[in-house]
C-alpha cells in the first residue's frame, strides 16, 4: 500500500514540475470577422467568462427649432466610450449589423458626456441619432437610438 501511494506522490510532483517550464506557446483566438489575436500563454493568468452588462444612454432633448437644435447627452457610469451616428433615414438590419453600421460609418468619438448644438438643420425633417456605447474592457455595450423631427419652417 506504501508504495502505490509513493508512487502515486511521486507521479503528482512530475507533472506538477513538467507543468512549470517555460514556453513561447501562444493562445490564438480567431474571431467570425476573419481576424485573429495571439496571446503568450505565460502572460496569462486567469481566463473567465462574462456578460457583457447592457449600457444605455440618457439623451435630454433641450430645444428644437427650424434651424438648430440642442441635445445633452448623459455618458453611463460604466462607459469608456462611445460613438455617434447621425442619419436621416432609420438604419434597418439586426442588433449587429446596426452595431457595424455605427462603427463604419459614426459621425464622432466621445470619451465623456456632451451637450451639443447643431445648426443648420433642414426644417420638417427626421434625425436619428445613435450611440454605441463601449464598456470598460472596450466591447460594444449597447446602442441607444433618439428620432429629433424639427419643426416646419414659420
Amino acid at each position: 500500500m506504501k508504495k502505490i501511494i509513493v508512487l502515486a506522490m511521486a507521479a503528482l510532483v512530475s507533472t506538477v514540475s513538467f507543468a512549470q517550464t517555460d514556453n513561447n506557446e501562444i493562445i490564438r483566438i480567431h474571431k467570425k470577422d476573419n481576424t485573429q489575436k495571439g496571446v503568450l500563454l505565460n502572460q496569462i493568468s486567469n481566463i473567465t467568462f462574462e456578460k457583457i452588462e447592457k449600457l444605455e444612454m440618457t439623451v435630454d432633448v433641450e430645444t428644437v427649432t427650424d434651424k438648430e437644435m440642442i441635445i445633452d447627452f448623459q455618458m453611463p457610469a460604466k462607459c469608456k466610450k462611445w460613438y455617434l451616428k447621425i442619419s436621416n433615414e432609420e438604419l434597418t438590419g439586426t442588433e449587429s449589423e446596426i452595431r457595424k453600421n455605427i462603427i463604419e460609418a459614426h459621425n464622432n468619438e466621445f470619451t465623456s458626456g456632451q451637450y451639443l448644438k447643431f445648426q443648420n438643420v433642414t426644417p420638417s425633417t427626421d434625425y436619428y441619432f445613435y450611440m454605441l456605447l463601449f464598456d470598460e474592457d472596450d466591447m460594444p455595450a449597447g446602442i441607444t437610438m433618439k428620432k429629433v423631427t424639427t419643426p416646419a419652417a414659420p
